[in-house]
C-alpha cells in the first residue's frame, strides 16, 4: 500500500514569517529551497540557525519535524511538530505531517485524531483523506478507510496513489472487479506505478488470469527492478503455474519485501544454496514460515544429510517431539534457544532451490513422519473401539494470516461437504486444538463429531489422532500436511486459486502419493456435491 504523504510548505504558500528579522527571514527562505530540492542536512542545519534567531519561528519548527519524519526519527518528529503547533495552533498542513510521524510510530487512534483536525482546519484537503484512509487500514478498519479514500478521489480525481489505495481496500473487501478498476485507473494516471501494476497483478491472479498477471508484474520489474513484492509476486504465479526452474530463484526474493513473515537473520556462517560442498560439514537448516509448511519441506532434510553433513534443524516447539527422530537430523533446536557452531545455514524452503527442484523431480519420501507408538495406543484407547469408518477433520486455522479465509471454513459450511452415508456409519474426530466462536454452537449440536483438542499437547498427539483415522478431510492448513507426510489418506479442499505448491488442475500433487486435492469449481465457491 503506497505510504501517507507529507506535505512541505510550497514556494506559492504563504510563510509565517516574523517580517521584523530579515536575517531570521533570509536563512529560512535559503533553508526551504534546499529543503523542496532533497538537501535535508543542508536544510536542516539553516532552519537550527533561524531558530537560533528565532525560537518561536513557526515554518522552521515545522519543518524540522517533517525533516526528522523524513530522516526515520518520528519521535524527534512529533516532538518538534507539537511545539510548532503551539506556536500556530490552526496550521493544517502540521496536523497532517504530525500524523504522519504518529502512524509510523503505531499510534494509530492518535494519528486519526490529528488528521481529522487538519480536515477541520481545511475540508477540502485530499492528503488529509488519503492518510486518515491509510491510518483506517492499519486498524483493519476497511469501511472507514473506504469512505476516507472516496473523499480524497472526490476533492482530487487525479490523485493514483488514492486510487491503488482504495484498490487495496476492494480487495480486502474480496471486490476484486473495483480492485482491477482503481488500479487500471492508478496506473493510467501514473504509466510508471511500479506497486499499481503489482496490485493490479495480485488481483489477476485472485481472477485466474493469470497471464495478464504475468504482464502485469513484468511491467513493474521492468520499471523498478528493485520492487521486492513484484518479484515475489511473480515467483508465487511461476512457481504456481508449475515453472520451478524461473520460480525458485525468484523465491528469494521473500526476504527482501517490507513485511515479510520470513525477516532475514544473520549468521556469522554463509548461506548455503547448493553450490559449495557440505561434506563433513555441520549445516543449519532453519523454519521459516507456518507449521504446515515445515511439515512439508522438512522431506529435503535426509537429502542434505546424504550429501555428508551433520544436520542442526532449527524450528517451532510445537514441532520438536515430531521431528526430533525425522531421518537426517542430527539436532533439533528449538526456535530461541542458543544455536551451536555450525558451518553453513539455508532457510526450509530454500531447499528445493539447492537441490534445483523441478515440478517434475520433488522428491515424495513419504512416509517420513510418523506417530509414537504409545500415543497411538493412548488416542485409540481414548476414542475408544468402534466400526465405524472414522474421518479426521480440520476446517479452519487459527492463523493471523493476511488471507486466512483462503484456506478456512466455518464449520456450517465444510459439514455440508462431508460424506453422506447412512446414520451412524461415520464418526468425525476434530483434528483442531482450537475451535474459532463461530463455530462453537455448530459443534456442539453435531454429536457425531468429538473434539478433543483440549488433551492435544503438541503434533505428537495429533499425528497419533491421525493415525487412529481412517481418512482425513481439510482445508488447506498444517493437519492435512501431517496426515500426508504420514502417507495417510488425505482429501484437500482448495480455493479456486490455491497456494502454489498444489499446482492448478490435477486431483494429485507430486509431494504427496496419498493425497486428494479437492478444487472449488468458481472463485469463493464451496458449492459442491458432499464427497464419497
Amino acid at each position: 500500500m503506497s505510504g501517507s504523504k507529507y506535505l512541505i510548505i510550497d514556494k506559492n504558500s504563504n510563510i509565517t514569517v516574523n517580517q521584523k528579522n530579515s536575517q531570521a527571514n533570509t536563512f529560512f527562505q535559503i533553508a526551504l529551497a534546499a529543503h523542496q530540492q532533497g538537501n535535508l542536512i543542508q536544510a536542516k542545519q539553516l532552519y537550527e540557525q533561524v531558530l537560533s534567531i528565532d525560537n518561536r519561528h513557526f515554518d522552521s519548527l515545522h519543518l524540522l519535524g517533517v525533516i526528522a519524519y523524513q530522516m526515520q526519527d518520528p519521535r524527534k518528529s512529533v516532538q518538534l511538530i507539537s511545539q510548532a503547533l503551539k506556536i500556530s495552533p490552526n496550521a493544517f498542513v502540521a496536523y497532517n505531517n504530525l500524523g504522519l510521524a504518529l502512524q509510523i510510530l503505531r499510534e494509530i487512534p492518535a494519528s486519526i485524531a490529528v488528521f481529522k483536525k487538519s480536515i477541520e482546519l481545511k475540508n477540502n484537503n485530499p492528503e488529509a483523506f488519503f492518510n486518515l484512509g491509510n491510518s483506517f487500514t492499519v486498524l483493519n478498519d476497511f469501511t472507514e478507510a473506504l469512505t476516507h479514500f472516496n473523499e480524497a478521489i472526490r476533492l482530487n480525481p487525479n490523485y493514483p496513489q488514492a486510487f491503488n489505495n482504495r484498490g487495496n481496500i476492494f480487495q480486502e473487501l474480496g471486490e476484486f472487479d473495483h480492485a482491477l478498476d482503481d488500479f487500471n485507473e492508478a496506473v493510467k494516471l501514473h504509466p510508471r506505478y511500479d506497486e499499481a501494476y503489482t496490485n493490479r497483478g495480485n488481483i489477476f491472479q485472485e481472477l485466474a488470469q493469470f497471464q495478464e498477471a504475468l504482464e502485469s508484474y513484468c511491467s513493474a520489474i521492468t520499471i523498478n527492478p528493485l520492487n521486492a513484492e513484484a518479484n515475489w509476486n511473480k515467483s508465487l504465479l511461476l512457481l504456481l503455474l508449475g515453472d520451478y526452474k524461473s520460480g525458485l530463484p525468484l523465491y528469494e526474493w521473500r526476504w527482501r519485501r517490507e513485511n515479510t513473515s520470513s525477516p532475514v537473520r544473520a549468521f556469522n556462517a554463509p548461506l548455503w544454496l547448493g553450490k559449495e560442498d557440505i561434506k563433513g560439514k555441520t549445516i543449519l537448516i532453519h523454519g521459516e514460515q507456518g507449521l504446515g509448511d515445515s511439515i512439508q519441506f522438512c522431506r529435503y532434510i535426509k537429502d542434505v544429510a546424504n550429501l555428508g553433513a551433520r544436520v542442526i534443524l532449527e524450528d517451532q516447539k510445537p514441532l520438536q517431539n515430531l521431528f526430533k527422530n525425522l531421518e537426517g537430523v542430527g539436532e533439533f533446536i528449538v526456535f530461541g534457544d542458543p544455536l551451536p557452531r555450525f558451518d553453513f545455514h539455508c532457510p526450509m524452503l530454500s531447499l528445493p532451490l539447492a537441490f534445483n527442484t523441478t515440478y517434475a523431480t520433488v522428491p515424495d519420501p513419504t512416509p517420513y513422519l510418523f506417530a509414537q507408538p504409545e500415543k497411538v495406543a493412548y488416542w485409540k484407547s481414548k476414542l475408544g473401539q468402534t466400526s465405524k469408518r472414522r474421518i479426521g477433520i480440520c476446517w479452519s486455522s487459527t492463523s493471523p494470516f493476511r488471507f486466512d479465509g483462503k484456506r478456512s471454513m466455518k464449520l456450517s459450511e465444510f459439514i455440508k461437504l462431508l460424506p453422506v452415508t447412512g446414520t451412524g456409519e461415520i464418526e468425525y474426530v476434530c483434528l483442531q486444538k482450537e475451535i474459532k466462536s463461530e463455530d462453537i454452537e455448530t459443534l456442539a449440536s453435531r454429536a457425531d463429531i468429538l473434539f478433543v483438542g483440549n488433551d492435544i499437547q503438541d503434533f505428537t498427539d495429533t499425528a497419533a489422532l491421525i493415525e487412529s483415522c481412517d481418512e482425513v478431510i481439510s482445508t488447506c492448513t498444517s493437519v492435512p500436511h501431517l496426515s500426508a507426510a504420514m502417507n495417510k489418506k488425505t482429501r484437500i479442499l482448495l480455493s479456486f486459486v490455491p497456494d502454489w505448491r498444489w499446482g492448478l488442475h490435477s486431483n494429485k500433487t507430486p509431494y504427496y502419493k496419498s493425497v486428494e486435492l479437492i478444487r472449488q469449481s468458481a472463485l469463493n465457491s464451496w458449492y459442491m456435491d458432499p464427497l464419497d
